[in-house]
């Protein structure tokens, strides 16, 4: 998140976010939707400096929350891009280099700035052209939020 010069794209995407929210019927004040920044995959530093390879993801990716950057990348956000990643000629489509594109039920490996999260979605194409998530899913690892003693 710390190579990207946040406060300086920070009205843009402000503007992005007004603009989609009502085609997305959000009312109101709300930190939805959320803007996410795709590119090929490229070898990087995690957040906690181990270096991931370029190899070992699909897309590259960050996303936003208010205000900022997000310090990994949020599930819905990864469900979002791994549904888009699948309809050609999408964005996220077009950054994941040809060969490893992720077909239907098959896992996308999204680089975020906590490391990389695998994320999978059935999409399809019906015979009109229109495209639908008939599903969608990833697996997250727990951690602590708190500790504490009574």
């Amino acid at each position: 998140p710390e190579q990207m010069d946040y406060a300086r794209i920070l009205p843009l995407v402000e503007h992005l976010r007004a603009q989609a929210a009502p085609l997305l019927g959000v009312v109101g004040p709300s930190d939805q939707p959320r803007v996410a920044f795709v590119a090929a995959p490229e070898s990087y530093r995690t957040s906690s400096g181990e270096e991931v390879g370029a190899d070992r993801a699909d897309l590259h990716s960050r996303i936003s929350t208010p205000g900022r950057i997000h310090h990994a990348h949020t599930g819905t956000g990864s469900i979002a891009l791994a549904c888009a990643a699948q309809i050609t000629g999408s964005i996220p489509w077009r950054c994941i280099p040809e060969v490893s594109r992720p077909t239907s039920g098959q896992a996308l490996r999204i680089a975020h700035p906590g490391g990389v999260m695998e994320v999978r979605a059935d999409v399809r194409q019906d015979a009109t052209g229109s495209w639908s998530a008939v599903g969608a899913g990833f697996e997250r690892t727990a951690r602590y939020l708190m500790r504490g003693e009574v």
